[in-house]
């Protein structure tokens, strides 16, 4: 237990040291912001592949690709190596939750690593390692 937790901090460190930092001002995200983008996971998830984009004014939305066309659109904010994602009041996935992830960007992949999310839905689908398309 004790080992995960350490590898948990040297993760949360990592990301703080060399993650999503803003070159600008903490609550705008900006062109240069190192996740803007569209991003796909590796792996597909069982609803299907799905895809994550994040616009340079501070939105989100997280698209499955299942046929429905079903997609989770919010706001994000980045602070140093953490980025915290909210999705407002309404949305059929995490409504009004917002979650703080560390994240590392790495030539052209992403890794998130859930600090603090209490949904089960967004903190499954995020934790894995998302490519740049």
């Amino acid at each position: 237990m004790r080992s995960f937790a350490i590898g948990s901090f040297m993760s949360i460190l990592l990301a703080w040291l060399a993650g999503c930092h803003a070159p600008t001002p903490a609550h705008v995200a900006g062109s240069s912001s190192p996740i803007v983008g569209t991003w796909a996971q590796d792996s597909v998830l069982a609803n299907g592949p799905v895809s994550i984009t994040f616009e340079a004014e501070g939105t989100f939305t997280l698209s499955l690709h299942d046929g429905h066309g079903d997609a989770v659109r919010g706001v994000y904010e980045l602070r140093g190596g953490f980025v915290m994602l909210t999705a407002p009041r309404g949305e059929s996935v995490c409504p009004g939750i917002t979650a703080v992830y560390a994240c590392v960007v790495a030539n052209d992949a992403v890794q998130f690593f859930a600090v603090s999310d209490e949904c089960e839905a967004r903190r499954a689908s995020l934790s894995r390692l998302w490519r740049r398309l």
